[in-house]
């Protein structure tokens, strides 16, 4: 076995088929794995599992268990990150949300959102002359979109404006790095001294109960339960032609303006969703059942961007990569607590928006636990679940300025 070659392909002795039906089934189990154990080590009980979900294949990779470039990867990231995008949006119902949430608290997180697009630009400006203007400006539109929604905006719009792959793998363990810390010190803040000085300077006291009128479900009894073999069927339907309607309207606008397949999917996907509760179709009111699939599909795609990362190149260019999420991060606090105080949004109300908004909804019930308000909770999942639907376009668009 040469240097170069892993674990996995020596055992099977390059067979590609083994290699890859391996790879799948190591992918499938981390997910699997992790969900069970993170929940269960005490210090990491109040902390979300998705990042460990990038980590462990990182690992993994690094540790030369698996390969850290393989053929199988480029289409299966890019199949699993459709499904993803498909599945999850399909579930929102946008003008449910928008109806549902405290007008305040929403002007927030697009506060918010606008702080991050704004960040990405300060960032571009900082770290160009360190990684080189187009390098700068692809991780800077990458962060502002997965720092709108979570992980799954990064890899859209690391697709949409072509990210090389190397970049992608160093730049990609930054963004969660950063994420991971700004997480710990927002969970942190329940016992922070810094903590009554913000409060009284935002100058607003939480509400008795949260800011998010209770929403009837929208698909009623069509909607209960989990999806069955039919529900499936009709959705790959839907993903299909949608996915080829997309395809075929990148190609016909491609020679008139910029706009890539994942923006076309995204819309039909919300388009979709917010009609499906008001239609008598009860097929389309199935399909928000496959939101569990869709969330399965970013899981996976999490592993496979994982692998493709490793320790050492990661660690190599961390001083200044880590930069460009610093500054993000940054810009986005300072735009939304002057924000929060503008609008009367009590201090804690504005750490949910923040973290739904940095690390999408899966980070929102850990930052609510921790922070003893666990009421907060659905407006996490709804705002992180706006910020799926924003972020691919916030993120494609700010790569569309700062790109050379």
């Amino acid at each position: 076995m040469t240097d170069s070659t892993s674990v996995v392909e020596s055992l099977f002795h390059g067979d590609p088929l083994r290699i890859s039906l391996c790879l799948v089934a190591i992918f499938l189990a981390c997910p699997a794995v992790l969900m069970k154990v993170v929940p269960k080590v005490p210090v990491l009980r109040k902390v979300t599992f998705v990042p460990f979900l990038f980590l462990a294949p990182m690992v993994l990779s690094s540790l030369g268990i698996i390969p850290g470039s393989y053929s199988l990867y480029k289409p299966l990231q890019s199949f699993a990150l459709y499904m993803a995008i498909f599945f999850m949006v399909l579930a929102i119902d946008v003008g449910r949300i928008l109806r549902s949430l405290d007008p305040r608290v929403l002007l927030l997180f697009l506060l918010g959102c606008l702080g991050t697009g704004l960040g990405a630009a300060v960032a571009h400006v900082v770290c160009s002359p360190l990684i080189g203007e187009e390098p700068s400006a692809m991780v800077a539109a990458c962060t502002a979109a997965a720092y709108s929604g979570g992980s799954m905006n990064w890899a859209a719009v690391s697709e949409a404006i072509e990210v090389p792959d190397s970049l992608n793998a160093t730049a990609f363990p930054a963004m969660v790095i950063m994420y991971t810390l700004y997480l710990g010190a927002l969970l942190a803040l329940e016992n922070s001294p810094l903590r009554p000085a913000l409060e009284r300077w935002i100058g607003a006291a939480r509400p008795a109960a949260a800011p998010v009128a209770p929403v009837a479900d929208p698909g009623g009894a069509e909607s209960a339960g989990p999806p069955r073999l039919e529900d499936y069927i009709h959705g790959f339907l839907a993903f299909s032609v949608v996915y080829l309607a997309s395809i075929l309207l990148e190609q016909l606008v491609g020679g008139l303006v910029f706009v890539p397949q994942v923006i076309f999917l995204t819309t039909f996907a919300i388009l979709l969703g917010a009609a499906a509760p008001h239609t008598k179709l009860a097929v389309a009111r199935r399909l928000v059942r496959m939101s569990a699939f869709g969330e399965a599909s970013l899981y996976f795609l999490l592993g496979i961007i994982g692998a493709q990362a490793t320790l050492t190149e990661s660690l190599m260019h961390a001083p200044v990569l880590l930069l460009v999420p610093t500054v993000v991060i940054a810009v986005h606090v300072l735009v939304l607590l002057p924000g929060a105080r503008l609008l009367r949004v009590d201090l804690v109300t504005g750490a949910i928006v923040s973290i739904a908004a940095i690390g999408g909804a899966a980070s929102a019930p850990a930052a609510a636990g921790a922070l003893k308000a666990a009421e907060l909770i659905p407006l996490g999942v709804l705002l992180g679940s706006l910020g799926y639907a924003l972020g691919t376009y916030l993120g494609v668009y700010v790569g569309v300025l700062l790109l050379p």
